[in-house]
């Protein structure tokens, strides 16, 4: 799935939400404590899994869809959880957030960000359940994903700090490293904030082990994530992620934490060939592929 990149305008929109939560929290350095941002928002957190029907069973009752009591559909909240394949779920009118049991422990930080995400833009909550036929639409459903997306990133890595601290050295996946250690979020999430975080063309691979594939891989499909900084998307918006995968197959390892690195050209928009550094490392969960650009490739000419 490639990486969105709001507008301005709403993501200043955003942005400022986070802002007043940090501002009224004393603005705090990281980690942030996701506790006191619920008690600030005055919001509950609470843990589902779908073998139980107990938890949505319990607060069923007073959420509305469209006018209508949910209740009336009891199997609601269940669909809409396996409909999107959901880990996390914002009850707005509950000011709850419900996690999944099945989600890792390392990612249910992310995930309660997320839902917090969703419950402090404006516009989100009262679309949020759909409409009368209790589903949205694709499009919708992925527009409010990219801004809660945006919101949790902007909030838990604390706005300006991480954007300081991301840009003090040059980008490597150790620096990734050192970043999620100060700011406790996954390697994953602090991977992706990085890339996006970056001025200069860069782009990064969420992948399975490229020599250890799971069962779900698909050759067609080989990047569950594919993130690109606004400047790689202006100059190198002609590279796919199908290209860039064929590219780490080429140096990639079969090794537990580095995967290899590599020096590899790719052509801009404009057609000029540029020297990109890649390296990849996995993490257990997911093979991350850091590519950032080193140069443009000088063309030699040999003279009889």
């Amino acid at each position: 799935m490639k990486n969105t990149h709001l507008d301005a305008h709403t993501a200043a929109d955003i942005d400022a939400q986070v802002s007043k939560i940090l501002r009224d929290l004393g603005n705090p350095g990281p980690p942030l404590d996701l506790e006191k941002v619920r008690e600030l928002l005055k919001l509950a957190k609470e843990y589902y899994s779908t073998a139980d029907d107990g938890v949505f069973k319990r607060w069923i009752h007073a959420l509305k869809l469209a006018g209508k009591q949910i209740a009336e559909r009891p199997a609601f909240l269940k669909d809409l959880v396996s409909s999107f394949r959901l880990d996390a779920l914002c009850l707005f009118d509950e000011k709850r957030i419900l996690i999944s049991k099945e989600l890792p422990e390392p990612k249910q930080r992310w995930a309660e960000g997320h839902e917090i995400g969703h419950s402090i833009i404006p516009w989100h909550g009262p679309i949020s359940l759909g409409d009368d036929k209790y589903t949205l639409t694709a499009n919708c459903h992925d527009a409010m994903e990219v801004e809660a997306n945006f919101g949790a990133r902007r909030l838990l890595f604390l706005r300006e700090q991480f954007r300081t601290h991301a840009l003090s050295t040059p980008p490597t996946l150790k620096h990734v490293r050192k970043l999620k250690e100060t700011f406790c979020n996954t390697m994953t999430t602090t991977f992706y904030a990085l890339v996006e975080e970056l001025d200069t063309p860069a782009f990064g691979l969420i992948t399975d082990h490229p020599r250890r594939p799971t069962k779900e891989f698909d050759p067609q499909r080989p990047c569950r994530h594919f993130i690109t900084s606004r400047s790689f998307d202006e100059q190198f918006g002609n590279s796919t992620d199908q290209q860039l995968y064929a590219l780490l197959l080429k140096y990639c390892g079969y090794g537990k934490w580095d995967l290899g690195t590599s020096e590899e050209v790719l052509i801009n928009v404009r057609g000029e060939a540029y020297i990109f550094h890649m390296e990849t490392v996995f993490n257990h969960y997911d093979a991350l592929t850091l590519g950032t650009l080193m140069r443009k490739r000088e063309i030699s000419i040999a003279v009889a």
